[in-house]
């Protein structure tokens, strides 16, 4: 990022939408951002842009990142959400629709998100006022025998 400052027109304008050029290279992810700056496109400071686009692509490639293409739907995710540091799997607050369901600490239920065509399963972490707080977990503990878990209705 700084080297990637250093080489920013550095006039602080605010043209891309940020307060500063500093601000602009911590934000700057890809080349396509460049586009922001409006500078940056003058015949001056070609060099530069090319500069920045450089550093951008040693930096993507030097991260390993692989490309994440969706299973249902064949596209191109821009993310992919991890667990928080220290923990077994991704946690989610959910709200079910009929705030009467009551469900013990350490209990297993699947559930489909509004929206979402894949059916997701969870361990309650927590249950308070009509909130739960779970970890995700995979259908692997149908395996084992145990009956399928029951459906909440998210």
């Amino acid at each position: 990022m700084l080297r990637i400052e250093k080489l920013l027109p550095g006039y602080n304008c605010g043209e891309c939408g940020l307060s500063s050029c500093r601000e602009f290279a911590s934000k700057l992810v890809d080349v396509a951002g460049l586009e922001r700056c409006p500078l940056l496109k003058q015949e001056r400071f070609r060099s530069r842009a090319e500069e920045i686009a450089r550093l951008l692509s040693i930096s993507h490639q030097s991260k390993g990142e692989q490309e994440i293409i969706g299973v249902l739907d064949g596209l191109r995710a821009d993310f992919a959400l991890s667990p928080l540091p220290g923990e077994p799997s991704c946690r989610e607050d959910l709200h079910p629709f009929n705030p009467a369901v009551r469900l013990d600490e350490g209990e297993i239920f699947r559930y489909r998100p509004l929206g979402c065509p894949i059916i997701h399963f969870a361990r309650v972490l927590r249950s308070s006022q009509g909130v739960i707080t779970v970890h995700m977990v995979g259908p692997v503990h149908l395996l084992h025998g145990q009956p399928a878990p029951g459906d909440i209705g998210i």
